[in-house]
């Protein structure tokens, strides 16, 4: 009679394991939807189509001023500014390129190999969380619970299509990003990027305050001042200037 009793303790409480993944795999696919709602997939899955973001970024003790746009689906002009210098960089979905303002100075090349990727990566729209439950184009694995600066967050593998590694941090309760770690081959983390000051711009939440880790330092701090949701950008702000 005891062997029985222990057998069914056993099975049950195997279940119960069974169970609990279960619901925190449901819980964490809600959270996954949660955060497509928030950005217009529960409406449309293009509600927000552009950006215009305008701030200031501190590194290495010089603080810039920068304004970052970007458009659906892969098209990015981001500008860095300290006085009469500037560096802007640029992608259409097809070219990548760099202008640089010394002054009265101005010289435009095309990017490198290895800046284009960069750039294209940062091009890309759409985080990989968003409507991943329907469109599938990446590998998202759901890894499980952590806490970022006290906060409980879900916390999900990525595998993006151009081979992209990295591990979001999704606030458990709201639909915001707390952390990103971009990670190499070796899955090792090479940037940590943490999202702060959460507010609402035209229904669509953003962070004001995004700062950057390597390790334990500190290597730039982003202050935002505006942000503009779908500010009606043309396909030919992006392209290379003449």
């Amino acid at each position: 009679m005891r062997i029985h009793f222990i057998s069914w303790i056993l099975v049950f409480t195997s279940m119960v394991g069974v169970l609990s993944a279960q619901t925190d795999s449901y819980v964490m696919q809600r959270a996954l939807q949660r955060y497509t709602e928030a950005y217009g997939g529960g409406r449309d899955a293009t509600a927000l189509s552009s950006i215009s973001i305008e701030g200031t970024q501190t590194q290495d003790g010089n603080t810039h001023e920068f304004l970052l746009r970007k458009k659906r689906p892969n098209s990015i002009r981001y500008r860095l500014g300290l006085g009469e210098n500037s560096v802007t960089i640029g992608y259409d979905g097809r070219t990548g390129w760099m202008q640089v303002q010394d002054g009265t100075e101005v010289t435009t090349r095309l990017l490198t190999k290895g800046e284009l990727q960069i750039v294209k990566n940062e091009a890309t729209f759409d985080s990989p969380l968003f409507h991943h439950l329907q469109n599938r184009y990446n590998d998202v694995e759901m890894v499980g619970r952590d806490t970022v600066e006290a906060q409980n967050v879900f916390v999900y593998y990525v595998r993006e299509s151009n081979g992209q590694r990295s591990r979001y941090y999704l606030d458990a309760q709201e639909p915001y990003v707390l952390k990103r770690e971009l990670l190499n081959d070796q899955d090792e983390v090479i940037l940590s990027t943490y999202y702060r000051d959460y507010r609402e711009v035209q229904g669509y939440p953003f962070a004001f305050e995004i700062e950057n880790r390597v390790g334990d330092s500190v290597v730039s701090t982003v202050k935002v001042e505006n942000i503009t949701a779908n500010p009606g950008l043309l396909s030919f702000y992006f392209t290379m200037p003449k």
